[in-house]
């Protein structure tokens, strides 16, 4: 038989054991919450249904492989952290903490409970573009407008929604529109020209659509155009004519002279140069093929160079004064796509002499002056003129020769050859001592022949004169001059024969009377009664006397 004190010991230990198993076995799983990047000891959750570790024989543990975020301060579990390792919600790898809590006493079976933490999201992360996605590209200038020509796409790693915004004060972005804000697809909103814009630059910008902070990110994107098979040949040099915003190629026309009866053997040298062509687009540079259009016997090109060949000579510029033809390019590879242009062949008459400055070198003068242009002269202030004579004309003059200036430092600024042969110079630009020597060409637009000669310039000073040409005689009198001299020899001449005229009158005059008083004399002496005669007579004259006699 037990004794009541063996049965009140049992009693005794079996509550005591009871009361310690409940001070672990009262307790349950923990789910709680914490925000992410939260510091060092920050409390997670207190354990209150189990017995002081302390003051009892309860011993706490946490295990699990994610224990190390957490230690226990006595019944109060707190965050563990530090400085390299912060509690970053988008760096684990799930939001969710679990770590096992044991309760364990001596003699008493362990128990084990959860504790659940959920990391709570916080917006410390910009969205980012993925770099794939915003990788320079290429689009083919033949792109479809209004399809997708790519797709920006970017993450935010607090997955908050995105929006993508075209950034419209570029000008390259008026290419593209985004399809929807969301979904970061750029739609071609205008048709792409290769041949007017090769690279485009614009700016993409992805904006958080959910939080308070509205965190942003860019990137620029280039897109190099690829140029598609969509221009025709061209003739070249063409002219760019802008209609309604498009260039458009203007073909050249073609020139050529030859001379009648005459064949050449090399091809032809037209004008503005060399049959020539190229595919419209730059960047394919398709292979072009050429042929004449026109039926001619005269002429062929060559189908891959454009050389243009004469086959026969045109017998008379007369019946034929010209030839017109037109010339037609193709892709090799489409001959859909082609161009025409016109050649324009004129005959000319058989050119014998080329023209002919008379002479090589001329010499000018101008006066320094503030005027803004003046004619330059030559010796002795006369009018510099130039004339390049043609001996295939009657008269020396050919209307077709053109004269020009040969491009010579600056000095083409400051003169200007006209077509009439006058030299014209901007005076007051020029400065008084300063000597210029031009070349002049004087080409046949007909023939194509040519000659030149130079001309020295010297710039005098105000006022001054300039010299006489050394190579003409010194000059007599002018005719004015002549004019007043002959009139003064004239009058003296006059004078001295009006003086001659009345000494030899007197001479004549003094020599009668002396001979009359000789006869007188004589009479006297014979008759003596003949004075006293002549004196009674009075008016009676001396030969009436001596006839009396």
């Amino acid at each position: 038989m037990i004794r009541p004190s063996v049965v009140f010991l049992l009693v005794l230990s079996l509550s005591l054991q009871l009361t310690a198993a409940d001070q672990c076995s009262g307790g349950s799983n923990i789910f709680t919450e914490i925000q992410e990047n939260s510091p060092n000891g920050s409390f997670i959750a207190n354990l209150t249904a189990f017995g002081d570790p302390v003051t009892t024989s309860v011993r706490l543990c946490l295990s699990g492989t994610q224990a190390d975020w957490f230690y226990l301060e006595g019944k109060t579990v707190r965050l563990n952290v530090s400085t390299g390792k912060p509690l970053d919600r988008e760096a684990l790898e799930s939001p969710v903490l679990m770590v096992t809590l044991t309760c364990s006493e001596e003699g008493v079976a362990k128990a084990q409970y959860r504790i659940i933490v959920q990391v709570l999201n916080e917006n410390d992360n910009r969205p980012t573009f993925l770099e794939s996605s915003i990788m320079a590209r290429n689009i083919s200038e033949l792109a479809e407008l209004d399809s997708v020509v790519f797709t920006a796409q970017a993450e935010d790693k607090d997955g908050d929604t995105l929006m993508y915004v075209l950034d419209n004060t570029m000008a390259d972005a008026k290419y593209f529109r985004i399809d929807m804000p969301n979904s970061g697809k750029l739609v071609l909103a205008r048709t792409l020209d290769y041949e007017t814009k090769q690279e485009l630059d614009f700016v993409i910008y992805v904006v958080e659509m959910n939080t308070k902070e509205r965190y942003n990110s860019s990137a620029r994107i280039h897109i190099s155009v690829l140029d598609g098979d969509d221009q025709y040949p061209q003739f070249l040099p063409c002219k760019l004519l802008t209609h309604e915003g498009t260039d458009v190629c203007m073909n050249p026309t073609y020139t050529a002279n030859i001379t009648e009866g005459d064949l050449q053997i090399i091809p032809l040298e037209l004008t503005p140069g060399p049959i020539y062509a190229e595919d419209g687009d730059r960047g394919l540079m398709a292979a072009v093929t050429y042929s004449i259009l026109s039926d001619t016997e005269l002429f062929q090109i060559d189908n891959i160079t454009g050389a243009f060949v004469q086959l026969k000579p045109v017998e008379s510029s007369r019946s034929t004064p010209s030839v017109a033809l037109r010339v037609l390019v193709s892709q090799v590879n489409d001959m859909r796509k082609y161009s025409i242009t016109d050649v324009f062949i004129k005959v000319l008459a058989a050119n014998r002499h080329p023209p002919r400055f008379s002479a090589s070198r001329y010499q000018g003068y101008i006066q320094e002056d503030q005027n803004l242009a003046a004619l330059v002269t030559t010796y002795s202030g006369r009018v510099l003129c130039l004339n390049a004579s043609d001996e295939d004309f009657n008269n020396g003059s050919n209307p077709k020769i053109q004269f020009s200036l040969k491009q010579q430092s600056n000095h083409t600024e400051l003169f200007q050859i006209m077509q009439n042969g006058l030299l014209l110079a901007r005076v007051n630009r020029l400065c008084a001592l300063e000597q210029y020597f031009l070349l002049v060409i004087a080409r046949d637009e007909e023939s194509g022949e040519t000659t030149n000669c130079t001309i020295s310039v010297e710039v005098l000073r105000p006022g001054q004169a300039a010299p006489p040409d050394p190579a003409e005689p010194l000059r007599g009198p002018s005719l004015p001059d002549l004019a007043v001299l002959s009139s003064g020899l004239g009058a003296l001449a006059l004078l001295t024969i009006c003086v001659l005229f009345l000494i030899v009158r007197a001479v004549k005059a003094r020599h009668r009377h002396q001979q009359s008083m000789g006869q007188a004399s004589l009479a006297i002496e014979k008759h003596p009664s003949v004075f006293s005669l002549q004196s009674l007579m009075g008016g009676v004259s001396q030969e009436d006397v001596t006839s009396s006699l």
